[in-house]
C-alpha cells in the first residue's frame, strides 16, 4: 500500500481521508494540465521547488473549498520556506489559496511578486 493512503497513526492500514487527499492533489494537476491554462506549466521532473510549492498551494486551497479535510498551516509553512517570512509572502499565499481560476502564468506571476 502506498503510504500516501495511509493512516499515519496506524502504519500498514488505509486511510479514507489521506485517499482523498493524496488522489485530489494528483487529479487537480492532471484537470490544470489538461486545461490548456497550465500548457506552458513545466514537466513535473522539471518544476523547482519553488514551482511545485506555489502548484501545491493552488491544489490544496481548492481541495479545502471542496470541503475535504486539510491543514492550512502546513501548506502556508511550506509556501513561506520558499518565498519568504513575511507580510507581502502572507498576502499571495491567501491570493492563490482562495484562487480557483488561475493560469500557470498567473501563478508564476504571484510566485515571482511574493519572492521579490
Amino acid at each position: 500500500m502506498s503510504s500516501a493512503f495511509e493512516n499515519l497513526k496506524k502504519p500498514m492500514t488505509f486511510s479514507a481521508d489521506n485517499t482523498k487527499f493524496s488522489l485530489g492533489r494528483g487529479l487537480l494537476r492532471v484537470r490544470d494540465r489538461q486545461s490548456g491554462y497550465f500548457s506552458d506549466a513545466p514537466t513535473d521532473e522539471d518544476l523547482s521547488i519553488v514551482e511545485a510549492a506555489v502548484w501545491e498551494t493552488y491544489c490544496v486551497g481548492r481541495l479545502s473549498r471542496l470541503g475535504l479535510k486539510v491543514h492550512k498551516q502546513r501548506w502556508h509553512y511550506n509556501f513561506r520556506n520558499r518565498h519568504g517570512f513575511n507580510d507581502a509572502a502572507d498576502k499571495h499565499f491567501e491570493k492563490i489559496w482562495t484562487s480557483g481560476d488561475l493560469t500557470w502564468s498567473q501563478l508564476s506571476e504571484i510566485s515571482h511578486h511574493a519572492i521579490a
